[in-house]
């Protein structure tokens, strides 16, 4: 493990931050790494639509780098031998911020943005965010204004479902950010300080916590978790994603519920196929096409289907 550390922060230390060692980390590991390097530079030559329609819009980007993640199973109980987030499994030259004697981030070898880590449990554990909820809300406030943190469920759009972890990217690179300020959200109650939005405006069902007080904070969000497990009454985590941000001392937590994972066209045959997994990402208006021609043909039209079929209504109280 010693030999995967670079650089560590446990955020006690006046006036270091996180977002440096960040920017510090992916400029070490491009240097040093042959297959980092070659993913920045396919996503640089890559391309990206636009599409706006039926009261919400979304971001297209080709990316097949990103088909690892697009056809990963969901069924979780992978062996640990197979586990590729697990420290003595990463690539040789992979190096990582030791994150509160817990964590280690990671540059992410197939990325989405500009800047796209990994946030890796240093022991293997399935993907379950209770439990992990106040690193998930002090990720989010050590990263910054600058940073957005991102949670795949299990079994909705987690590349290892076997293996705790969050991600991070650049701040404003998601439609959602936008809309936050954009789409009515409806206040449903006010807990401690926290205040509980929903909408159903974006073609898929949204919940928005607010507050700056980190301990209530996650109080409500596991009161929230347990009520979207009760309405879909499954076993374990209940199918969700999440994203985390912290601008300006406020912390704005979104879910969203999820119905299933993969829309119906992802296992369709010959032309009808299309390769889109929903994960976090997508739900938040940027979807990542591996394939080239799923990329010229997604329309507003056919995302609008996708959000319908995969996420869920949980009107929680």
């Amino acid at each position: 493990m010693k030999d995967r550390i670079l650089s560590r922060f446990d955020g006690t230390t006046k006036g270091v931050f996180l977002s440096e060692n960040l920017f510090e980390l992916l400029s070490a590991q491009r240097d040093i790494w042959p297959e980092l390097k070659k993913g920045y530079e396919m996503l640089s030559s890559g391309r990206i639509r636009d599409l706006t329609g039926n009261g919400f819009s979304v971001k297209i980007q080709y990316n097949p780098l990103r088909i690892r993640s697009t056809m990963a199973g969901t069924e979780g109980g992978i062996k640990k031998e197979g586990c590729f987030l697990c420290p003595e499994r990463l690539p040789p030259l992979q190096k990582g911020i030791l994150y509160r004697d817990e964590f280690l981030i990671l540059c992410n070898p197939a990325p989405v943005f500009p800047f796209h880590f990994t946030v890796s449990h240093i022991d293997h554990r399935p993907q379950y965010i209770l439990g992990s909820i106040g690193i998930f809300l002090s990720l989010a406030r050590d990263a910054g204004d600058s940073f957005t943190v991102l949670y795949n469920g299990a079994k909705c759009g987690a590349s290892a479902p076997e293996h705790m972890h969050f991600q991070i990217i650049p701040s404003s690179c998601l439609p959602i950010e936008r809309e936050l300020t954009e789409v009515t959200f409806t206040l449903v109650k006010q807990e401690k300080g926290v205040n509980v939005y929903q909408t159903k405006g974006l073609s898929r069902y949204a919940i928005l916590l607010e507050g700056k007080a980190p301990l209530i904070l996650e109080e409500v969000l596991n009161n929230v978790i347990g009520q979207i497990k009760a309405i879909q009454g499954i076993e374990g985590e209940p199918l969700m994603n999440s994203i985390c941000l912290s601008r300006e001392g406020i912390t704005k937590i979104l879910i969203f519920p999820r119905a299933r994972h993969r829309p119906s066209a992802f296992f369709k045959e010959g032309d009808g196929r299309i390769l889109i997994s929903p994960g976090v990402l997508e739900m938040a208006g940027f979807f990542v096409a591996p394939v080239k021609r799923d990329f010229e043909r997604l329309d507003i039209d056919i995302v609008d289907e996708i959000y319908r079929e995969v996420s869920s209504v949980c009107d929680i109280k």
